[in-house]
This record gives structure tokens, sequence and C-alpha cells, in this order.
């Protein structure tokens, strides 16, 4: 719980920081510090004379290997003080672990899967991260850089403006592609119709993502975990899955409703009274957050995406939503940036993962 809840002093001044629910970050974190998974995990907390300076989880992967059956080794939920120092000595415990295990390089931030944070901010500190991103001040880049890491992937991030209606070009676009591939959307009439289909889309990921920077697949004991995680944030008209004719799922687009204010006044906690702001973000909002989104490899570069964004646009519109940010994604998915062309958007964070030869 120290380690949970530290960075609600670090960072309890600074109006930027979105604090996790606890509650999500212990059902992460804790099966790995008992033991009660095969990952390799190494969980560190930073001192100056009493008092907590710094944190940091050292993540090894079963499975995940390079090209030469070194594993890969990764850290996590870095945050510590404007001391280089404090930095120098999380890190190179980190990196001296990996050198044990055999392993060539280390990376950071990035979490036991995708659908953890990942990634520091490096351009547009002064914007307020979604909660599926990480928040760092300034120095975190610059005190990760003095020790020796550079660059290995970035991720850019979008804010774009919700028109008043559907653009026709769009809607002409959905039209021919429903024709042409002979594929429909799930109609869904309350979120809890997804439930059945929940397997399924994580099997799907595990395909569109595989190629992404650190990817880890999904087994089922993980959907079910992310499905309890996110399901209960869903609106059913922010939702787009598109199936063939068979009914297999062929591609998904998830946003939510911004929750970024409601977990800042929930302080990490649903009760008393965090449950209540989440509550009240879902149904009354003008911001969302664009989470998934992802086409099966046989229907790539078909225009699936446009048939997806259709739908969510709708429902954006619908719920008075102006303005949406697109999360992370990687700065080479030209495929998917080519949505915001179409409208008024502007790129304001990128974030960074960092590498290391430790061998």
């Amino acid at each position: 719980k120290t380690f949970i809840r530290w960075p609600q002093l670090l960072f309890r001044n600074n109006a930027l920081w979105v604090p996790p629910l606890e509650r999500d970050e212990w059902n992460t974190l804790y099966p790995h510090w008992a033991g009660q998974t095969p990952v390799k995990t190494l969980f560190l907390l930073a001192f100056q004379g009493k008092r907590i300076a710094g944190r940091i989880v050292g993540i090894a992967l079963p499975g995940d290997v390079d090209n030469d059956k070194r594993p890969r080794v990764r850290w996590g939920w870095l945050d510590a003080i404007d001391d280089p120092d404090v930095f120098s000595v999380l890190l190179e415990t980190m990196e001296r672990w990996a050198k044990s295990l055999q392993a060539e390089t280390i990376q950071g931030p990035l979490g036991f899967s995708n659908l953890d944070k990942a990634g520091m901010l490096v351009e547009g500190f002064e914007e307020l991260p979604t909660i599926v991103e990480l928040y760092n001040p300034d120095y975190y880049p610059r005190y990760v850089e003095a020790c020796g890491y550079s660059k290995t992937a970035d991720w850019v991030e979008y804010e774009f403006s919700v028109p008043d209606r559907v653009p026709d070009k769009l809607i002409h676009l959905a039209h021919v592609i429903r024709s042409r591939f002979q594929v429909k959307t799930l109609e869904i009439r309350r979120a809890g119709d997804l439930r059945p289909y929940g397997q399924e889309l994580f099997r799907l990921i595990n395909e569109t993502h595989r190629h992404l920077h650190g990817f880890v697949p999904f087994d089922e004991e993980k959907a079910v975990l992310y499905l309890d995680k996110y399901f209960p944030l869903l609106n059913k008209d922010l939702i787009s899955i598109v199936q063939d004719k068979e009914g297999v799922m062929i591609g998904y687009g998830i946003s939510i409703p911004s929750m970024s204010r409601a977990f800042q006044r929930a302080h990490g906690r649903l009760y008393p009274f965090g449950l209540r702001h989440i509550l009240h973000a879902s149904r009354k909002n003008d911001r969302a957050d664009l989470y998934l989104i992802g086409v099966k490899d046989a229907y790539r570069n078909t225009g699936i995406i446009a048939l997806m964004f259709e739908q969510i646009m709708q429902g954006f519109i619908h719920h008075g939503i102006k303005k949406v940010e697109s999360n992370p994604e990687l700065e080479t998915n030209s495929q998917v940036q080519a949505l915001w062309k179409n409208y008024q958007y502007r790129q304001h964070k990128r974030r960074r993962c960092f590498e290391k030869i430790v061998y």
C-alpha cells in the first residue's frame, strides 16, 4: 500500500497528476509482489533518511525474449523526487537485476501488458493526461537520459474537435464499406451486451497489437482482469464492434468519457465519494478518450476504421462531446493518424520508451 500510495504525496500539489484507483493498482501489482504469478519482479523504494524519495518496478515476463533468447527486461511505475541521484540509484539497481537475469537490454517505462500505462512524457507537460496515461514532470526524461538511456520508441497524441454533424464524406465511405465487404456493426442496446464478446475481443487485440512495441499477448485470466477494470466505464454509444457476414469480430473501436477530472476528485478511491464523481463523468461530459482501435489483418487498409469512426462519431455528437483525446499511438502508425486530418486537431503530447544496454 505504501508503494501504491506514495505518488499521492509526491504530486499532492500538482494540478495535472491524475491518480489511478488504488483498487486497480492493487489488482495489477499485488499478485506479482506476492509471487502469485510466473512473472519475475523487483519492487524498490528509495529513501532519503526516513522519507521515501522514489519507487520503481522491474519486470521480466516469461517467454518474452529477444532474437538471441535473452530475456527482455522492463521497468515501470517509476516515480521520484527532483533529484538525479535518486533516479540513478533506482535505475542502476534495475540494471544490475536485469544483468543478473542475462538480459542484454532494459527498457521502460512499460507495464505488464499493453493496457498498462507506458511511455514517459517528453512533450506536453502542461497537458492533463487521460486515465490510461502516465504523468511526469519535465525532470524525469532529463534524469533518465543522464543515466545512459536513449529513445527506442515514441508515441504521439492528438486532441481533435468533434464537428456538429457527422461529415457526409464519412457517412458515404461507411456505406460503401458495408456494401463492398458485407460487414456490419454490432447493435449494442446496453453496455452489458458486450460481456459475451469479451474474450473474442481480446483474441482480436492479440492479433492486431502483436506488432506494437513491447506487446505481450493477453491470456484469458488477463482479459478478465482488464474487462473488470474498464467495463464499468464503458458507454454503449461510444463503442463500435464490426463483424463479418458470419458474425466474426473483425474490428473494434472503444472510447470512454474522459475520467481525468473525476479520478482527481476521487483521490484514488471509489468510496466514500469517488464513485459518485466517476458516475457523474460517465453521464455528463464534454470530453472523451479514444481507448482502443484495431482491425483484423485480413481487413487492414479496407476502410473498416472509417466505419467504426462513423458510429463512434455519432455517439460523440449525441452525448455533447466537444473534444476527444487520441491516447498514445506509435509515431509510425500513419493509418490511425490519417483519421485526424479531416478534423480540427493538434498534436499536443509525446511519450517515449527508453532503452539501455546492460550486458
